[in-house]
């Protein structure tokens, strides 16, 4: 049996929005000998929805996978359906198949519905799985509601057949069974370590022509970084002890753009609101880059960025525990390079 063959674009003339084409599995280019047909006996145990607009795979996306992973038996397969151009490799992060869908990035919740459902019904899936963050999270809930599938949210923690949800953080946990729709936290797994997967061919998924009926997007716009929830914030400047500029800190947070944080000992003295808190006794973060500014790095608070992607730190002393964690460290005056980085971006424009 030949690999299938991804038919053209095919678009409605009569509505740009309008989505007409095949979508084919990312793994087309993987040698036939080194792959696995699909064929009407197989489904899809998990399936992972996840936005791309970078091209990359976000800690929480790899999260997801992993827990999918961990759902499915050895024998089942894991699907991946992207959002955006995906640059990663998704088989690495645990993924048996994938589908890659740039025609709908952006606020799209109409096409992204009928591309999931199209999905649901031809591969046959179990379980969808969502992170439990921004259009994912909103997402997930849709598509639960529009097939009247049962839905579990805030999941914190998979045990074999069931999961543990902690709604908004609430002292209390709630035991069921794992449900059809499922929109997971960061904390529910952890990335998948395990061998490459053997890429699993999914036969061509056609999508209908969707108009976008309901609220639609016309154009984005940046939003204030500080109100973005700490926990879902992408860039974070935190602050220490070691800060004592705070316009300067000010400042250079805003020609960043970046969410502004701080240890336990700048929010006790005022400096920052209490919702900004980083550690354990504050907000846990998943931050795609971290700057850490004069923090000495306490277990709490290095427990509380144990899970971002990259994080830079300055401190004056090289012995300072944040290093340890810190992915770019500089043994430095943390005012003058505040003052040289303010410089720098202005000198820049950008």
């Amino acid at each position: 049996m030949t690999e299938p063959v991804p038919r053209p674009v095919r678009r409605d003339p009569r509505h740009r929005n309008a989505v007409r084409r095949v979508a084919g599995d990312s793994s087309a280019s993987v040698e036939h000998a080194k792959s696995i047909e699909w064929t009407e006996l197989h489904s899809i145990r998990c399936l992972v929805v996840v936005d791309v607009p970078s091209g990359k795979l976000s800690l929480a996306d790899r999260v997801i996978l992993g827990a999918a992973r961990a759902l499915a038996n050895t024998d089942e397969f894991v699907a991946l359906m992207a959002f955006g151009e995906l640059t990663d490799d998704a088989y690495q992060a645990g993924a048996d198949c994938v589908v890659t869908l740039p025609g709908l990035c952006g606020f799209r919740p109409d096409g992204r519905l009928a591309a999931i459902d199209a999905a649901f019904e031809a591969y046959r899936v179990s379980t969808v799985l969502f992170v439990e963050q921004g259009d994912m999270a909103d997402l997930g809930r849709r598509f639960a509601a529009s097939r009247s599938a049962s839905i579990a949210c805030d999941v914190v923690a998979i045990e074999g057949e069931s999961v543990v949800c902690q709604p908004d953080e609430s002292a209390q946990e709630w035991l069921m069974p794992a449900q059809p729709v499922m929109l997971l936290t960061i904390t529910a797994g952890t990335p998948f370590a395990g061998q490459r997967r053997t890429p699993l061919l999914l036969p061509p998924l056609l999508l209908p022509n969707v108009r976008e009926t309901g609220l639609t997007a016309v154009d984005t716009v940046a939003a204030d970084p500080d109100r973005v929830p700490l926990a879902e914030a992408r860039l974070i400047l935190s602050a220490g002890a070691g800060v004592t500029d705070w316009m300067l800190y000010h400042q250079l947070s805003r020609l960043l753009r970046a969410t502004r944080a701080g240890s336990r000992v700048v929010c006790d003295e005022g400096h920052l609101p209490r919702d900004r808190q980083v550690g354990a006794s504050g907000t846990l973060v998943h931050a795609q880059c971290y700057v850490a500014l004069g923090i000495s790095g306490a277990p709490q608070h290095l427990a509380g960025i144990a899970a971002c992607d990259y994080v830079i730190a300055v401190n004056h002393d090289p012995r300072a525990p944040i290093f340890e964690r810190a992915d770019l460290g500089f043994v430095a005056d943390v005012t003058s390079m505040m003052r040289a980085l303010v410089a720098e971006i202005d000198v820049d424009g950008s």
